[in-house]
């Protein structure tokens, strides 16, 4: 697929032994969505709103060392995701998701930043990351909700946008500590804890 520039369409790829691999940057200004075959983006960037699989979505994303921009990333258990050393960056300003909430397993991702947080946001699953990055945006007080365990290999960077605009992590049960496996701990800024464990090389955080 090549398109060399950006147009306003929603994007299906569906088709069970189908194959699409890009051939230049993709940008659409509206949604994406996977359902069966294997979508390769070949090291180009890649834009949209928000990029997701059918819920219960089968087939292979292979993402190269592309950059994927979105809202919100959602795939399903069943797809095999091929992160390779990609980077995805979201900016979802309303109530957000990353994975689906019927999500149990979770994926393999690079690097993952979210930047623009302005509501409340879960990440669903048991998840590793190379370097995860999550941040607010000035004015706003949210909480980040996890349903699994997280490894991040890398650098964890988390922040609020202020002393009164913190940022709340926390897990979805009272009383059930989700577990952050991180490598290395880089600023944490304005930052509050709710039944979350620390373990890795950066234990114990002070």
């Amino acid at each position: 697929i090549t398109t060399n520039g950006s147009f306003g369409g929603q994007v299906i790829f569906n088709g069970v032994g189908g194959e699409w691999t890009l051939g230049s940057a993709f940008s659409t200004g509206s949604s994406v969505t996977f359902t069966a075959g294997t979508l390769t983006t070949a090291n180009y960037n890649f834009t949209c709103t928000i990029f997701r699989s059918d819920a219960t979505g089968v087939g292979t994303i292979n993402l190269g060392s592309s950059a994927v921009s979105c809202s919100q990333f959602r795939i399903a258990d069943a797809v095999t995701l091929n992160a390779g050393t990609s980077s995805i960056t979201c900016s979802a300003t309303v109530s957000a998701q990353f994975g689906y909430s019927t999500n149990t397993v979770g994926h393999t991702y690079y690097n993952l930043t979210q930047n623009n947080i302005t509501a409340n946001y879960s990440i669903f699953a048991n998840n590793t990351f190379n370097n995860l990055t999550l941040a607010t945006i000035t004015g706003t007080l949210q909480v980040i909700t996890l349903t699994g365990n997280q490894t991040i290999n890398g650098t964890f960077t988390a922040s609020g946008s202020g002393a009164i605009n913190r940022l709340t992590l926390q897990s979805d049960v009272i009383g059930t500590a989700r577990t952050l496996t991180v490598g290395t701990v880089a600023a944490l800024t304005d930052v509050d804890f709710r039944d979350i464990t620390v373990a890795g090389a950066s234990s114990p955080w002070s």
